[in-house]
């Protein structure tokens, strides 16, 4: 199945924990991106979370929402496609 990562400002209902939304989801980059996986395999992906050096964001908790999307499977009359939607949270240093 082809896959596909992308990364999402979350909404305000999906935030957990204290943390606020991502302000710029170009912070994390996905490695890779875009991939086949076989079935019953598991494929695993780099995550690099650049923050940008200003002070409004240190010591703050952020979250992102990371959609693994696969591509649509045509079948006679019907398109079927999953995903997951997961919660990344991570803390910039002060």
């Amino acid at each position: 199945m082809r896959m596909h990562v992308t990364v999402l400002v979350p909404q305000p209902t999906d935030l957990r924990g204290g943390a606020v939304a991502l302000p710029d989801p170009q912070w994390i980059v996905v490695e890779p991106d875009d991939f086949d996986v076989a079935p019953h395999a598991q494929m695993d992906c780099d995550l690099v979370i650049t923050i940008p050096d200003k002070a409004e964001y240190r010591g703050k908790l952020f979250q992102a929402m990371i959609f693994s999307k696969g591509a649509p499977v045509k079948q006679k009359n019907i398109t079927f496609s999953t995903g997951l939607l997961s919660r990344l949270r991570f803390q910039a240093e002060n």
